[in-house]
């Protein structure tokens, strides 16, 4: 994934964040974009999934806890759900990847 796709992948997040209410009838939304920013990364780059899953978990925790709660058939979900970091650090490493 060249850094101007993962640029796009972290604002369309923060969009996401900004559209979307913390309803748990809104994880599919944010399913589909964990999916699909994993099936984007053909390179095997390393993606910030520690801090998308970081903001994700702090910015809408009813959310989180749906994808929580669905993550006990699905390993890739349950690997990322187990992801966390101090928010304000995760902010600012997103923050630090859209200024690049």
């Amino acid at each position: 994934m060249t850094n101007k796709e993962l640029q796009r992948n972290i604002k369309k997040l923060y969009r996401m964040l900004d559209k979307y209410p913390d309803n748990p009838e809104n994880f599919y939304e944010f399913l589909f974009y964990l999916r699909n920013l994993l099936r984007a990364n053909r390179s095997g780059d390393i993606l910030p999934m520690t801090e998308i899953m970081s903001v994700i978990k702090h910015y809408k925790p009813s959310i989180y806890s749906e994808l929580k709660k669905r993550s006990n058939n699905n390993l890739m979900l349950e690997i990322l759900t187990e992801l966390s970091m101090d928010i304000d650090t995760a902010d600012d490493n997103l923050k630090k990847i859209m200024s690049e």
